[in-house]
């Protein structure tokens, strides 16, 4: 698998569209690459295979995700394959996407024994970094206001998080 050079393949809003039809030329020719985006590159990017649609959020909203996902189906005879990431406090939304009568929804939870606990390692990185320190701050104010533009406010509300426990998912011992 070869990932682009962070370096010189960024792709973001304030890049010209010259360099940003370069930068996805590039991307396409490689039929082994990884993408990581935001919702940004959500629409509008024309990439005609997709293997997997990583989702580390939820979105924001039903449409959304079906969109997100879409992309995998173009290459897939209509079958798509997507895996979303969500808080214990989401799972409701889990319910929302099997109202869409998609084909099949799997539920995971990974068991306590399996997962690693790295908070103390990304704290000690967020500590000793300021650029990252400022990021870990933007992302958390950002998913937090995030929550309010969510179509489902019963399941993505801030009054659900316990806010000390969802700031140190950003490595953050104190939420800012």
């Amino acid at each position: 698998m070869n990932f682009l050079n962070i370096d010189n393949q960024v792709l973001h809003g304030k890049l010209k569209q010259a360099k940003r039809t370069q930068v996805m030329n590039s991307f396409r020719k490689n039929n082994q690459s990884v993408l990581i985006c935001t919702d940004v590159a959500s629409r509008g990017l024309d990439i005609p295979f997709v293997d997997l649609v990583l989702q580390i959020d939820a979105p924001i909203s039903l449409d959304k995700y079906v969109h997100r996902v879409g992309r995998t189906a173009r290459g897939h005879l209509g079958k798509g394959r997507s895996l979303i990431v969500l808080y214990e406090h989401e799972i409701g939304f889990l319910q929302d996407l099997k109202k869409l009568g998609l084909e099949e929804i799997k539920e995971f939870i990974v068991p306590e024994s399996k997962m690693v606990d790295i908070d103390e390692t990304i704290e000690n990185l967020v500590k000793k970094n300021y650029e990252l320190n400022q990021a870990a701050k933007d992302a958390f104010k950002q998913t937090l206001q995030s929550f309010s533009n969510h179509s489902n406010k019963e399941i993505f509300s801030v009054m659900n998080l316990d806010i000390k426990h969802f700031a140190k998912g950003f490595g953050l011992d104190v939420p800012p």
